[in-house]
């Protein structure tokens, strides 16, 4: 699976949740980063390239809506930073070694939002 980005679309990370029916055995991911890096130093740096071994996350329940085979397996969640040294991210591609349901939360950040009910007062 592969997440590509524009110029203007820069998120602050990106969060993947694997699940997997019909398995407890472990999943192994590798994540790869295509980015345009800044040159010289910066206070953090960023992995381009990454491999998990994720195992079945005894903690976190799931359940699939489906008439024969409700269990899901869950595993641990993986947050992708995107750090300062990168001057443009372009793509971010999540591989797997098996067949998995993946979730995918990107976190944007937001202004400070009030709650303004009043002003809407006839």
């Amino acid at each position: 699976m592969t997440l590509e980005f524009t110029a203007q679309q820069r998120p602050m990370s990106v969060v993947f949740k694997v699940f997997r029916a019909n398995s407890s055995e472990p999943v192994e991911l590798s994540l790869t980063q295509n980015a345009d890096y800044k040159s010289g130093l910066t206070s953090e740096y960023s992995i381009a390239k990454q491999r998990f071994m994720l195992h079945q996350s005894a903690l976190l329940d799931a359940f699939l809506i489906h008439p024969k085979n409700s269990q899901l397996t869950s595993y641990p969640s993986i947050t992708q930073t995107i750090t300062n040294d990168i001057a443009e991210l372009h793509s971010l591609t999540l591989q797997a070694t098996d067949t998995v349901w993946i979730s995918v939360l990107e976190e944007y950040p937001l202004q400070e939002q009030k709650v303004r009910w009043w002003n809407h007062e006839n």
